[in-house]
Order: C-alpha cells, then sequence, then structure tokens
C-alpha cells in the first residue's frame, strides 16, 4: 500500500489508527479547499486562521506541499498559489522591473538616454557644433561626441 510506504518514509512513522485517521479526513479537507480556492477565484477576501485550521481539515504551508508532492521550481513557475519563497521573490523582483519601465519597456535611463539622442541630431541637423549641443542640452561633451554619429 503506497500510503504505508510514504508513512514509513518518516523518521517517525503515524500509527496505523493514525494513518487511517488522516484517510478519513482527506476528502473533507479536499472539499474545503476547493472551496476556499474557489472563494480565492471569486474574488471573495479569504485568510486561513488557525480557527479554520482547527475546524475545516488540514491546512499545509507551502513549504509543506512542495516537499511532500515533489514540485519543482520549474513546476512552481506555472502555478498560481502553491509556491515557494524563491519563487515568491523572482515573481515580486519582476512585478518590480516591470513598474519601473514605461509602456515601451524603457527604465527612466534608458527615457533620457532616448531624448539626449534625439536631440542631439536636431541639433547636429540646424548645424550647431558638438561644443554649443553639449552647452544647449547642459550635458557633456564626451556625451554628445558619443552619440554625434548614431
Amino acid at each position: 500500500n503506497i500510503v504505508i510506504e510514504f508513512n514509513n518514509a518518516f523518521t517517525e512513522p503515524l500509527k496505523e489508527t493514525e494513518v487511517q485517521a488522516v484517510l478519513r479526513c482527506i476528502p473533507k479537507a479536499i472539499d474545503k479547499f476547493i472551496a476556499y480556492e474557489q472563494g480565492i477565484r471569486s474574488g471573495e477576501r479569504k485568510r486561513v486562521s488557525k480557527g479554520m485550521r482547527d475546524k475545516d481539515g488540514y491546512w499545509y504551508k507551502n513549504e509543506t506541499l512542495i516537499d511532500r508532492l515533489g514540485i519543482t521550481k520549474s513546476e512552481q513557475k506555472h502555478m498560481k498559489t502553491i509556491i515557494g519563497i524563491d519563487e515568491k521573490y523572482d515573481r515580486n523582483n519582476e512585478r518590480r522591473r516591470n513598474k519601473r519601465r514605461n509602456e515601451e519597456g524603457l527604465t527612466k535611463r534608458q527615457i533620457e538616454q532616448k531624448k539626449n539622442i534625439d536631440n542631439i541630431k536636431i541639433l547636429k541637423i540646424q548645424g550647431l557644433s558638438q561644443s554649443k549641443v553639449a552647452k544647449e542640452l547642459s550635458i557633456g561633451i564626451a556625451t554628445v561626441k558619443r552619440y554625434w554619429n548614431l
């Protein structure tokens, strides 16, 4: 039996009666978990409290589920809720990176650079020298030289 094998994998396996008690609770826990997930998806704000855990079944931490179910890091990338700390931080960092960019995907520094290049081109077409362009735009001559022939 796979349940017995799983139980025996622990350093301190449960007694047979405890295993049977847990198995009886699984359908209830699954139903509660599904109801919880459906509530989240329909926009309800739900939190798992100690009372919910005590009364409504088992509420495992993500790390426990990931460990027991053998969920890999690459599989977590496709999941919404059962993710580890690393994936959580990766998602938050990605969100922050995207927030720093405009609709063209440029950062503030890249926007400034593009603006400088465009202004240098305009002033170059008007016949200004590199030093006059630098003075006009209040930027260094090295910056003007870098973008002069773009």
